[in-house]
């Protein structure tokens, strides 16, 4: 560690060996004319002794007048370690104007840090940075920084942002979006009967229950009423809330064509890049993609190396879309009915428990008619104002 620090000391320095003739008196000339020596060790031969670069070119004459030998043995120094750069202007002008590129271009967005969000959220984020107009390669102003932030404060998914600009980086902090809470309406509403079925249990929170566990209910029927008269036949009101689960029957149907038309991927694609940086944008091949079918734009920082660069690549995919026909067996069209019988089943009674089920089909000329009657468990409390999906 120490050598290296030598070797690239601002002081250069070299080291020689003066070897034969009278190198005492040698060493005497040159104290005499104010040469600095320093380090000086006597060898079998002669004596070693450190002299500054800028002095050793005068040493030669008083050697040669003591007939003594020099001998250079190590340079050290900065300067003796860019000597190779001696005449080659253009590797140090190219240097140097590269180095003060960098200082000028440092309003330049070279690269863009996300802090708070997930992966999923930071693509989204740049998408709306990039129609701000931020991304790798945009010269930042103070407007286009405060632009950036309300177009990230219009978004849902965060709770805020801020952005910081610092040498080159743009850092990006946002606050994830806390769930909103829903305000429950203030007018009592009873809660019936979404279907028929013989109730198992009744859990009201708060109302008034107007079945209970055993009995058989019509759909439409109230189960926790919102109003009830006391002795005095005075209306007491209450917000209900609960869940009522029961025995359910019910019969979902469906009918599948086994050949049916898609709108789906040819397999045509095409492609455009386009480079953006300060200096405008660059298309290396113009194409003129056309108007239907689906496009996709990606926006992605140029590196080199891993090595950052101020400027944005932009691809644009477009995917041709044809109408294509598709041709299911009987098992197919089977599972697919079935999905979407019990999607049905699902969408209506979120949570329910099937106990049983009976599946039915037919088939008539390229079409099945598919229906399943389940028997199921579920909550089938529902506020009178909301119409089933």
């Amino acid at each position: 560690m120490k050598e290296r620090v030598r070797r690239l000391s601002l002081r250069s320095v070299v080291r020689i060996r003066a070897v034969g003739g009278r190198y005492e008196k040698f060493l005497s000339d040159c104290l005499d004319r104010g040469i600095p020596l320093s380090q000086i060790e006597p060898t079998d031969e002669g004596v070693q002794l450190t002299v500054p670069a800028g002095s050793y070119r005068r040493l030669h004459r008083l050697a040669r007048r003591n007939r003594t030998r020099l001998r250079v043995e190590q340079r050290n120094g900065i300067w003796f370690q860019i000597r190779f750069l001696r005449g080659r202007w253009g590797l140090i002008v190219g240097a140097a104007a590269f180095a003060a590129l960098l200082c000028a271009l440092q309003n330049l967005i070279w690269t863009v840090e996300y802090t708070g969000i997930s992966l999923a959220a930071q693509e989204t984020a740049a998408e709306i940075l990039y129609e701000a107009g931020l991304c790798s390669g945009a010269w930042v102003t103070p407007e286009l920084l405060e632009k950036g932030e309300q177009a990230l404060l219009q978004w849902q998914e965060v709770s805020w942002a801020a952005l910081n600009f610092q040498q080159g980086r743009l850092m990006v902090e946002a606050a994830p979006a806390l769930d909103t809470l829903s305000v429950e309406s203030n007018e009592p509403v009873d809660l019936i009967a979404a279907a028929d079925g013989v109730i198992l249990s009744v859990n009201a929170q708060e109302g008034f229950v107007c079945k209970t566990a055993g009995q058989t209910v019509a759909k439409g029927d109230v189960l926790i009423a919102a109003h009830q008269p006391d002795r005095n036949q005075t209306v007491r009101k209450a917000h209900p809330k609960g869940e009522v689960i029961a025995r359910v029957e019910q019969t979902f149907t469906c009918e599948q064509p086994l050949r049916y038309q898609v709108d789906a991927p040819s397999g045509i694609l095409e492609s455009q890049y386009t480079l953006q940086s300060f200096w405008g944008f660059w298309t290396p091949v113009e194409k003129e993609l056309p108007e239907t079918g689906e496009q996709k734009v990606y926006h992605r920082p140029v590196s080199v190396a891993g090595f950052s660069l101020p400027a944005t690549l932009t691809e644009t995919l477009w995917i041709d879309h044809s109408a294509q026909w598709m041709d299911l067996d009987a098992d197919s069209a089977r599972q697919f009915a079935r999905y979407a019988c019990m999607k049905a089943l699902y969408t209506q009674y979120p949570g329910a428990q099937i106990r049983t089920s009976t599946e039915k089909e037919s088939w008539s000329d390229q079409l099945l008619s598919y229906s399943v009657t389940v028997c199921f468990d579920a909550d089938i409390a529902r506020a009178a104002d909301v119409e089933e999906p």
